[in-house]
């Protein structure tokens, strides 16, 4: 078996995965599965010793995937039903993601055909993720305003996470120029997805716990975000298929889009310099705006206690 590859689809490090299997072996043999037996069969099976502690945060995170079950007597089992599941949601994942491939392709060339008959000639680059945002870094500093549309405003992020998912620079500026020196007005149209924010804060902490109160931070901040006069957040429940960024000065004439991968991360982007292009991507834009609900709002606080709830429903802490 590809132990790496069945790692990635479950979304586990190699430990986690050491761990389930370590858990299957036990309970195959009919042996014990208390923490104490899963530590000694980890030491027999890598060589070495696991602190407790870790492997209490493992266990709790394959507890909350689904991947294991604990009993009322503190012993655990495998969970098949759930890998099962998970497997089962990820082919429907990496299907609803061609999909949206397959739309933001049509979006780009329906974006092309509408300049076909500009005087100008569209300048376009495809960047790799760091090149990507250091390139909205750059364009954000000679703009007045400053479009985006994502999962989830990566403006609103800490100062840490950001720098994890490697964005930290990008937004080091951008939060200058937004928050310090209210330079560059920032309109953000994001659905607030917190699967998106809690998979991020999971792979910095490794741990569901300290994952869940990094989201939790997040979205209690939005409260003090929204009284910033240069920062407009704009929640809207379904996004467009195209996910980009544009600055504008006295007028548009650039547009990025995000490109990902199969795991809905941004590995990338496409800049387009063309004042058609870029009006197009305006047009779009605004009119996704009007059906947007600004935290400013009467209704902010509302979607902000909405927000907290579906993070607490999906990934609160439960007793174990």
């Amino acid at each position: 078996m590809d132990f790496e590859r069945f790692a990635e689809g479950l979304g586990l490090t190699r430990q986690q995965l050491d761990i389930l299997q370590c858990v299957y072996r036990l309970k195959s043999d009919g042996e014990d599965t208390s923490p104490k037996t899963i530590l000694d069969e980890y030491k027999r099976l890598r060589g070495k010793l696991m602190l407790k502690a870790n492997l209490f945060k493992i266990l709790r995170f394959l507890k909350v995937k689904g991947f294991i079950i604990r009993s009322d007597h503190g012993r655990y089992d495998v969970n098949f039903e759930g890998i099962e599941h998970a497997l089962v949601e990820k082919r429907e994942y990496y299907r609803r993601d061609l999909d949206e491939f397959e739309d933001l392709m049509s979006d780009v060339e329906d974006f092309f055909s509408k300049s076909k008959l500009s005087k100008f000639k569209p300048v376009v680059e495809y960047l790799d993720h760091t090149p990507f945002f250091l390139k909205i870094a750059q364009t954000s500093k000679t703009a007045k305003r400053l479009y985006a549309l994502g999962r989830f405003a990566n403006i609103t992020y800490s100062q840490r996470l950001l720098d994890f998912i490697d964005r930290g620079n990008c937004f080091r500026d951008i939060h200058d120029l937004c928050f310090v020196k209210k330079k560059l007005h920032v309109t953000y149209l994001t659905s607030f997805d917190v699967d998106y924010i809690y998979n991020h804060a999971l792979k910095l902490y490794h741990d569901p716990e300290w994952a869940y109160r990094e989201c939790e931070v997040i979205i209690d901040n939005l409260k003090n975000l929204r009284e910033i006069e240069t920062l407009d957040l704009i929640y809207l429940e379904d996004l467009p298929g195209l996910h980009l960024v544009f600055p504008e000065r006295d007028k548009v004439s650039e547009v990025m889009l995000y490109l990902r991968d199969n795991k809905g991360e941004i590995i990338g982007g496409v800049y387009i310099k063309s004042p058609d292009t870029a009006r197009s991507a305006k047009e779009m834009y605004m009119k996704e705006y009007e059906k947007g609900v600004n935290l400013k709002g009467r209704k902010g606080l509302k979607i902000i206690k909405e927000v907290k709830s579906q993070l607490r429903s999906k990934y609160g802490n439960k007793d174990e």
